[in-house]
């Protein structure tokens, strides 16, 4: 990588939306395994295939988190700034999804959160 979010970039050009199936993200006592969900991948191979399973199983774990713990999504960080993860996310779970409209989805917005934080103490 040369820069930050290159690697996100490099998934969304590779993701391929005619693709449906995903990897299963394992969470134990809340931690993420990822063991098994690293050997699919190098079992399946194909880069496209690879990109695609990944975003979808992100999305399916953001929205399972939200239905887990009965809370609305609110989509915030860098992370969101992948155009094909939020899309994927809005696609499978329309209610109850919030994102910055016109605060920055990375770092930027973090002082918000901290000023929101100690106004409520």
């Amino acid at each position: 990588m040369s820069y930050d979010g290159e690697s996100g970039l490099m998934l969304e050009h590779l993701y391929d939306p005619t693709i449906s199936d995903s990897y299963h993200f394992e969470i134990k006592e809340g931690v993420v395994l990822y063991k098994k969900l690293f050997l699919e991948m190098i079992q399946d191979e194909t880069p496209s295939l690879i990109a695609s399973k990944f975003i979808n199983g992100l999305a399916e774990l953001a929205i399972d988190m939200g239905k887990k713990y009965r809370l609305p999504l609110v989509l915030s960080g860098g992370v969101f700034q992948n155009r094909t993860l939020l899309e994927k996310i809005l696609s499978l779970q329309s209610d109850d999804v919030y994102f910055p409209h016109q605060l920055p989805p990375n770092d930027g917005g973090i002082c918000v959160g901290q000023l929101f934080y100690a106004l409520h103490l």
